[in-house]
């Protein structure tokens, strides 16, 4: 059937009747339905049966609690490691829309851990299996652990080493552009809503 459906689709009527069938009995509405399989087409059973909370990186607003949803409707049990990730990348989403790119490790499995009722210690496997795979990133921040999304990580990395530039050799360039480098990195964070870890910041002024 999607060889033969050009161009946008606006009805529930223009979606595979098996399409319409498995994601409406998962929990999703025809609103959700029409808008999943304009982008994928065919590909859109394959994705909620793999990972049904993909769908939280096609519609960020539908929310964790509905993904969850439809997740335990496609067969995704409390325990599954993928409702425990999904779970760990919206904590951290949150976090950035609050402005803040890091967040503390330790609070970071609690608040999943209480969101989910699991125990810490699935909590702490998920998020080491992400920090292999790439999408995490653990560092120290002040003292503390923390962690980022990796491809933030690597962000705010390159704006040191943009910041490192400017220093040119040594410190001493920055200096004399600035009176006080640490007060300008200060600026420079909150004017582009970021916080360097300890070993961007010495990176910068060392």
């Amino acid at each position: 059937m999607d060889t033969l459906i050009q161009g946008q689709i606006t009805k529930i009527s223009q979606v595979a009747p098996d399409v319409t069938w498995f994601l409406r009995d998962a929990g999703l509405s025809d609103y959700y339905i029409i808008k999943l399989y304009d982008e994928m087409r065919g590909r859109a059973l394959d994705l909620v049966r793999e990972d049904p909370y993909s769908l939280l990186d096609i519609f960020p607003r539908l929310g964790f609690r509905k993904a969850d949803e439809i997740a335990g409707r496609t067969g995704v049990g409390r325990s599954d490691p993928r409702r425990v990730k999904a779970a760990l990348r919206y904590r951290m989403s949150y976090s950035l829309s609050e402005g803040s790119s890091y967040v503390r490790r330790q609070d970071l499995i609690q608040d999943v851990s209480d969101m989910l009722d699991v125990p810490r210690a699935q909590a702490e496997e998920a998020l080491g299996e992400m920090v292999l795979e790439g999408t995490m990133y653990a560092t120290s921040v002040a003292g503390e652990e923390a962690v980022y999304f990796y491809s933030l990580f690597r962000a705010e990395s390159r704006t040191a080493s943009r910041l490192v530039s400017l220093s040119a050799q040594d410190a001493q360039e920055l200096k004399n552009v600035v009176d006080d480098p640490e007060s300008y990195l200060r600026r420079f964070e909150d004017e582009r809503g970021i916080d360097l870890s300890g070993t961007q910041r010495q990176a910068v002024l060392s």
